[in-house]
């Protein structure tokens, strides 16, 4: 009898973790897609006004601050807490769930307010470091080169826009994890995106 009760609180548990975790993922997803439908409709502000009277224009009709032109302040603050407070979670499932993966490195660019979220994450590993050639996941180039560009006004990969590309030799010191590449690695890798030669 004593087993059974265990096996049962057991299972109890494991049902409350899935319905918690199924809870969480279905705001992460909810939170991309009212972002991407801002980011959608804003881009309609820069066809018609250009940059920067756009974020003027869209602020305006939206009777925002500039400061947060999407009203993601509230929701990145709560997605920031839920990627930190289940950020193991997070990435044994995004192994296999490619929408989760997206998902969360959506989010966490958008969390320039919190470069030390945005490392912590990128450190995670959740986002797999390119290979020696080339990768499948462009999520982690995307996001280290986002923080090396705030940190350094540099980076590896050439994923940004208005940020300068180090020097080849010099990729070693802007990295921030350890992975393994070597110039010939990262200039291949750069020839995808275009942005550094």
């Amino acid at each position: 009898m004593h087993l059974l009760l265990e096996q049962w609180r057991q299972y109890l548990t494991e049902q409350q973790n899935i319905t918690y975790a199924e809870n969480y993922i279905n705001k992460l997803f909810s939170y991309v897609q009212l972002d991407q439908s801002e980011r959608n409709e804003y881009k309609t502000y820069l066809d018609k006004y250009g940059w920067p009277k756009a974020a003027a224009a869209y602020a305006k009709a939206k009777n925002r601050s500039p400061d947060d032109l999407f009203g993601e302040a509230a929701r990145q603050k709560d997605a920031t807490q839920i990627i930190k407070n289940n950020l193991l979670d997070l990435k044994k499932l995004a192994q296999t769930n490619t929408n989760l993966k997206n998902a969360i490195f959506l989010l966490v660019q958008h969390a320039d307010k919190d470069q030390n979220f945005q490392l912590q994450v990128l450190k995670s590993g959740i986002f797999p470091p390119p290979g020696p050639v080339s990768t499948d996941d462009q999520n982690f180039m995307y996001l280290h080169d986002r923080l090396t560009c705030a940190k350094f006004k540099q980076q590896i990969f050439g994923t940004q826009n208005g940020c300068a590309c180090s020097a080849i030799e010099n990729i070693q010191k802007y990295k921030l994890v350890n992975f393994n590449i070597t110039p010939d690695d990262a200039s291949e890798l750069r020839q995808t995106h275009g942005r550094c030669k």
